[in-house]
């Protein structure tokens, strides 16, 4: 057994490995964070979060703030994943509109199942209009981390220069947080909701991937061996046909 997992470990690229390291972390936080404010209803930290903010909240932030957290809303985020599917469709690239496809509507029902579940009302006195819906995890955070982590692995899979893959990634990934950082500001999510929805699209998007992937592997594999089948087949045949 200890032989195995040593070369299971020497096996994997660092790349894996550290896929593999902060996806447990990130779960683990996700499962930490359910278990402090959902099970245990302890809220210090979210309302240390919101009076540490009260004293910086100007009507300019405000503004601000509305407008990056616009782009987790839906009126935004299904433009965006329909735009990004047909582009690789009418650029015969199916796999990954299809990768595209998967990993916006599987987040969103993960989103909505989980809401549904842990039924945390949001917090109270919030800077826009009173929000219906749950709080926990944030959708704005989940969601939009999950759709610029899914334009990063497209980016990263395509032929632009190194210098561009960084700045691209660097680019979304604090867009996406400043869209979080904007629910904890307008007061419609607490801290622990944001974070959450972090961790868990995080883990979402690296194990959605690494299944469609793993999915495309199988599959390439098995076409290839008919492939290799019917060679072999076509070359028994015509073995069998020669003149004697």
């Amino acid at each position: 057994m200890k032989e195995k997992l040593i070369h299971f470990i020497e096996r994997l690229s660092i790349r894996v490995l550290f896929a593999l390291v902060t996806f447990i972390i990130a779960l683990y936080l996700f499962v930490l964070l359910t278990d402090e404010v959902i099970i245990d209803k302890d809220h210090r930290f979210d309302e240390g979060v919101f009076h540490f903010l009260a004293d910086d909240l100007t009507p300019g932030l405000i503004r601000v703030m509305r407008f990056f957290t616009f782009f987790g809303k839906p009126e935004f985020l299904i433009p965006a994943y329909i735009i990004t599917i047909f582009y690789f469709v009418l650029r015969k690239k199916k796999q990954y509109a299809i990768e595209v496809a998967i990993m916006g509507g599987s987040s969103t029902l993960l989103l909505f199942g989980l809401k549904a579940l842990f039924r945390r009302n949001r917090p109270k006195l919030p800077v826009l209009k009173e929000l219906s819906g749950f709080s926990f995890p944030s959708g704005h955070a989940l969601l939009m981390f999950v759709f610029c982590s899914v334009l990063i692995y497209l980016a990263w899979n395509s032929h632009l220069k190194p210098i561009w893959k960084w700045s691209l990634a660097t680019f979304l990934l604090l867009f996406s947080l400043v869209v979080g950082i904007s629910r904890i500001v307008l007061r419609v999510h607490y801290a622990t909701d944001v974070i959450a929805g972090f961790c868990l699209g995080y883990a979402w998007v690296i194990f959605g991937l690494w299944v469609q992937r793993r999915h495309m592997h199988k599959k390439a594999r098995l076409m290839q061996a008919l492939v290799d089948e019917n060679d072999s087949n076509g070359k028994s045949l015509a073995r069998n046909t020669e003149p004697i």
